[in-house]
């Protein structure tokens, strides 16, 4: 893969891309087609920011009076952590990673 050919010039939106989908995409099986088929690198990070971002929620939550919020970012904190991970199929996660978005963008505008 070649950059620009100028030094003093970033790469391309387009050459970033393809660089951020070669390091993290793994290579897709032949018979079955997922349509999200990561390394396991990228699973890491994901797990790893989101048990940090409801770290971080627990954290903010800790003296409101709705338990509801602390009992969210605590399964949150369970279902997304690296110690010990769990081990679901890929559709339940791809639920579990909406249902998961919507949880922190709605905290997000609410809180």
């Amino acid at each position: 893969m070649v950059f620009n050919r100028r030094p003093y010039q970033a790469p391309s939106l387009e050459t970033c891309k393809k660089i951020f989908m070669k390091r993290f995409r793994g290579k897709q099986p032949k018979k079955k087609r997922r349509t999200w088929a990561y390394k396991y690198g990228y699973y890491n990070y994901v797990r790893l920011t989101v048990s940090a971002a409801s770290l971080y929620g627990l954290y903010i939550v800790r003296d409101m009076d709705s338990n509801l919020w602390r009992y969210i970012f605590a399964a949150l904190l369970v279902l997304y952590n690296n110690i010990k991970p769990l081990h679901l199929k890929p559709n339940l996660w791809n639920f579990l990673d909406c249902v998961t978005l919507g949880i922190i963008l709605v905290t997000f505008f609410l809180i």
